[in-house]
């Protein structure tokens, strides 16, 4: 290999067969890219080249914006190095710098391009989680945008139990829950157990040729191909996994592919604690509710089980009229505390035998 302008000569031989490949084993496209110029790289000993051939040579360009590298040109030269003159170095370094410029830019573009479609979809995603407090609509939702965002055939989320730390299916889309719900989710088992048990993300080429999940029977019924899954994490907490499959667009998934469901994946994971924060106030006060029902009831003992049966024939009424859930919500608990003023009223009025006086 011969570089002009260094006091540096290299020799390779038998570079008839040499490959990109073996240029980065060897070391010469970094050594190119660390110099910063472009060199020539012979393919055969003078010697051994035929007069009337071509001489087939490489030339080496490096590609660098501001000492940055963005690549290498890696370009068949048929002339004898005789003939190459001093301005063809400097034309190839020019065309290097341009090149690499164009390059940087078209980069810097696609990854504003990226970044564009991200937010827009941590956006959309934060419209539906503040649409509505129903875990199960908010799921599916999101479930929804994240297989229009990756473009997948399927995709299925999956909630740790905390009793048993089982993964239990809850909502599917493209394909039916039925299918898997009887398959083994254990944590730590297959490839939606080693996401939930690690809390990382893991893309497989082919699950059916990926011989740590072979044999995990986490699948019935389901034949999947390439995969995409995602833990749903809440600062160190993993408390569900989103997986999709078979994508669309193309036979794999991509680094691009993987940070959008992660987003959607971090968002979903703060819907479903919000969900569980919200479940819990919710019972928090149905106990309070209770409590004054009870108190309610121990001053009067003439009406003990009053308040559950018009909250009973309240909410049977309410389904009959096809009232939302959130109304039926508040006629619950308005039927159950709908006699609270009798805590504030005497004993000796509230239980009075004879008839009231106008006092």
């Amino acid at each position: 290999m011969c570089i002009r302008d260094s006091k540096y000569t290299y020799h390779l031989q038998n570079s008839d067969h040499y490959t990109i490949q073996n240029l980065i084993k060897e070391g010469i496209i970094d050594w190119t890219l660390n110099n910063g110029q472009p060199i020539l790289l012979p393919r055969w000993e003078e010697n051994d080249q035929l007069e009337d051939g071509p001489q087939h040579n490489f030339f080496l360009i490096p590609l660098l914006v501001n000492a940055r590298k963005i690549g290498i040109i890696v370009m068949l030269c048929s002339l004898s190095p005789q003939k190459i003159r001093q301005e063809t170095f400097q034309l190839l370094s020019l065309l290097g710098k341009q090149t690499a410029v164009i390059l940087e830019n078209s980069q810097l573009y696609s990854h504003m391009e990226r970044r564009i479609n991200e937010l827009s979809t941590l956006f959309k995603s934060s419209e539906i989680i503040n649409s509505s407090l129903e875990l199960e609509q908010i799921m599916n939702l999101l479930l929804e945008l994240t297989l229009k965002e990756v473009k997948s055939e399927y995709g299925l989320l999956l909630l740790r139990e905390q009793r048993t730390r089982k993964l239990i299916p809850q909502i599917s889309k493209g394909i039916s829950l039925s299918r898997i719900k009887k398959g083994c989710f254990s944590e730590g088992k297959g490839a939606l157990g080693w996401v939930a048990k690690k809390g990382q993300s893991l893309i497989i080429d082919n699950y059916q040729k990926d011989i740590r999940f072979q044999n995990s029977g986490e699948f019935l019924n389901l034949v999947p191909q390439a995969m995409l899954i995602v833990p749903l994490k809440v600062r160190k907490e993993t408390i569900g996994v989103l997986a999709i499959g078979n994508p669309l667009s193309h036979s794999f998934y991509t680094g691009n592919d993987l940070n959008i469901a992660q987003s959607l994946a971090n968002q979903a994971a703060i819907a479903v604690k919000n969900a569980y924060l919200y479940q819990d106030l919710q019972k928090s006060l149905l106990n309070i509710v209770a409590a004054l029902v009870n108190a309610i009831e121990a001053k009067d003992k003439y009406t003990r089980g009053h308040s559950q049966r018009v909250t009973e024939y309240s909410l049977r009424i309410a389904k009959v009229l096809g009232l939302s859930k959130e109304e039926m919500k508040i006629i619950k608990f308005c039927g159950l505390i709908h006699d609270i003023g009798k805590i504030g009223i005497n004993d000796n009025i509230l239980h009075k035998s004879s008839k009231l006086n106008p006092e």
